[in-house]
């Protein structure tokens, strides 16, 4: 379904797709299939959006959320990255770190030899 395209695009994007890639994807021309939503926001943060529109011909208040939620998408995308590898190794996981530690070691001793490394 063509509404659903950019909420598609942000679930589907692949680790090594750029943000910038995605934000350049939704906000081209191109892209005028949107979804509207409704959300119940604080006032103040609408009167500072509403400041920003004035303040930036052609920036609307969908524009501004567009980013806004374009920044949360990539902050979640680092957390996720960040605790993907900030947790305990599993054995497997811990076996295959030793297997290439060694790995490591056997090609390091190809290449230098004996000879002291600094």
């Amino acid at each position: 379904m063509a509404t659903n395209r950019i909420h598609c695009e942000l679930e589907a994007a692949k680790p090594e797709q750029a943000l910038a890639d995605i934000l350049s994807d939704t906000m081209s021309p191109k892209v005028r299939n949107r979804v509207k939503i409704g959300a119940t926001l604080d006032p103040d943060l609408i009167a500072a959006v509403d400041r920003y529109v004035a303040e930036h011909p052609g920036t609307d208040r969908s524009s501004v959320i567009d980013e806004a939620v374009l920044l949360w998408y990539a902050r979640d995308q680092d957390r996720r990255v960040e605790e993907q590898y900030s947790g305990e190794m599993s054995a497997i996981e811990q076996e295959e770190l030793a297997a290439w530690r060694r790995i490591q070691a056997a090609a390091a001793a190809r290449i230098f030899g004996d000879r002291e490394l600094d």
